[in-house]
């Protein structure tokens, strides 16, 4: 095998300021978010997976709109795109902020994690880790949707899990006996 050494260094060396700055960028991800690990990217997979069941849920209302007319679930998302159900403005104003508080919950978790140092006590560390209860409390909150989109959906056999995904909401949400649950954000 005869390398072409020049060949091989100028394609190493080609745009290297970019090849920089991504390296970077990577890095700075990498410490804010933290691992992207099979956890992180369960959680995204349940966000795609909970707007695919939205556009079901809407389809399903479209096809219950119009009994007479069968249509595939592709028509039925289709013909719910052109009636404007499911559109830009829909997915600007409430998907992209969810992905936004997302990413700057599980921002400030990770550093918040880097920040309090674990606390041992007896071998049990007894702050437990902020980051891992901010992603299952999200992929929690994205399964109930899931299951609140397939009951829509027509799927009545998981009303009973739904009730129970409420019910835990409520449980963790429940404030302190004597203590108000805040208004509003911080300062306020």
């Amino acid at each position: 095998m005869d390398y072409n050494f020049k060949a091989v260094w100028g394609s190493i060396t080609d745009c290297w300021a970019i090849k920089v700055l991504g390296g970077c960028g990577i890095a700075a991800l990498d410490f804010l978010v933290g691992p992207l690990d099979a956890a992180f990217i369960a959680l995204w997979v349940l966000v795609g997976i909970d707007t695919l069941t939205r556009w079901l849920a809407i389809a399903y209302q479209t096809m219950n709109g119009d009994p007479t007319r069968k249509m595939t679930w592709g028509e039925a998302i289709y013909c719910s795109c052109r009636s404007g159900a499911i559109n830009s403005e829909m997915m600007r104003k409430k998907f992209v902020p969810k992905i936004i508080a997302y990413l700057a919950l599980l921002i400030s978790a990770n550093v918040l994690t880097h920040v309090t140092q674990p606390k041992f006590i007896f071998g049990v560390d007894i702050l437990g880790s902020i980051d891992d209860f901010v992603s299952v409390f999200l992929a929690l909150t994205e399964a109930k949707s899931i299951t609140e989109n397939l009951v829509e959906l027509g799927i009545d056999a998981l009303a009973p899990l739904l009730i129970f995904f409420r019910r835990k909401t409520d449980q963790l949400c429940e404030s302190p006996p004597g203590e108000q649950p805040p208004k509003g954000g911080a300062g306020k």
